[in-house]
């Protein structure tokens, strides 16, 4: 039985972290904890408060409030050598997945402001414009139109206020997942709107030269996510090996300097298990992350391509979330219901 993530925010909610930390003590709080993040916004509001979209304030805030507790922020490279010395002072290391255009014009600064390290895990589709973008899409699908008409699904969508283009946003979201929405209706429905997803690529991924920048910066490791950003379970071994080979040598030929660490798409027990940590390890990375919710201990020095991460994206922002999630008790509850997040 796998856990709704919706639980995890009503628990934050209603406990907070100290009652939480309570209640399950120091038994999966761990030593420190690697934040996943996506898109940093300005406005969540533009983007129909889609979950991959991080605010700014909010994230401002979630380091202020890391630092505030006497938590060091440190690179991924640090966080391996505290935990193989078991350092008892407490870090955090924050990461972002994809390669979207705003990490450098929004999270960048905010890191700089705070002199934060960060991991950026960049996909190659991302930066040659040939990924299959279908959520931006839809999502400009919805803003555009006061009323959207999905002919794969027979359905008529009034989209007059942000409400209701915030819920039909998520419903064709929750169709393509379930899969009754497929590529050809997407397709169908971009072309009526004279949507290009090429062109909102363009927009809003990162270009060579922009992740020249930011590997510029000090603050700024860059790490590898894949070729075409797949499920890789569903991949043929040597196909998994060749998306995290590819990604490295073309992100190292790009840099010119070494790439250690990955992040698997998606990163949950469907898409990546103990088959994907032995091929990450193939390829060459030192280490691995997953999206499973959970905090390191010192046994993940000795599987350090299994990685689990805590949440910095979700459909509310919230810093009891995030302290629900530090104090192990979203982990204690995770492994409750058979999903182990401390090993893989």
């Amino acid at each position: 039985m796998r856990l709704p993530f919706t639980i995890f925010r009503q628990a934050a909610i209603a406990m907070g972290a100290t009652r939480a930390d309570r209640l399950v003590g120091r038994r999966y709080r761990g030593l420190g904890a690697i934040f996943i993040l996506h898109s940093v916004v300005d406005d969540r509001q533009e983007h129909l408060f889609d979950p991959l979209r991080t605010g700014a304030r909010f994230l401002d805030a979630v380091i202020r409030q890391v630092r505030a507790e006497g938590t060091d922020i440190v690179t991924l490279d640090e966080a391996m050598a505290r935990l193989a010395s078991r350092s008892a002072r407490r870090f955090a290391c924050f990461t972002l997945d994809d390669g979207y255009k705003d990490n450098l014009t929004v999270a960048l600064p905010i890191f700089e402001q705070h002199a934060a390290p960060f991991t950026l895990f960049v996909t190659t589709c991302f930066l040659e414009r040939s990924a299959n973008n279908w959520w931006s899409g839809l999502a400009e699908a919805v803003k555009q139109s006061d009323a959207l008409e999905v002919p794969a699904l027979g359905r008529h969508y009034v989209t007059a206020t942000l409400g209701e283009k915030v819920a039909t946003y998520r419903e064709l979201v929750a169709e393509v997942e379930r899969g009754r929405l497929t590529d050809a209706g997407l397709a169908a429905l971009f072309a009526a709107c004279r949507i290009s997803l090429p062109r909102i690529m363009d927009r809003d991924a990162l270009d060579e030269s922009e992740l020249r920048k930011l590997a510029a910066s000090p603050l700024v490791e860059i790490g590898g996510h894949t070729v075409s950003h797949p499920q890789l379970s569903r991949l043929e071994p040597g196909e998994a090996l060749r998306e995290m080979t590819e990604n490295k040598r073309w992100l190292e030929g790009l840099l010119d300097r070494p790439v250690r660490h990955f992040a698997y798409p998606f990163g949950d027990p469907a898409s990546c298990g103990a088959r994907e940590a032995v091929i990450a390890r193939a390829a060459g990375f030192q280490t691995a992350v997953t999206t499973r919710i959970g905090n390191l201990f010192p046994e993940h020095r000795d599987n350090p391509t299994a990685l689990p991460r805590l949440r910095l994206f979700s459909e509310r922002e919230c810093l009891r979330l995030v302290e629900f999630q530090r104090s192990g008790a979203a982990g204690a509850l995770m492994t409750r219901f058979g999903d182990p997040v401390t090993t893989m």
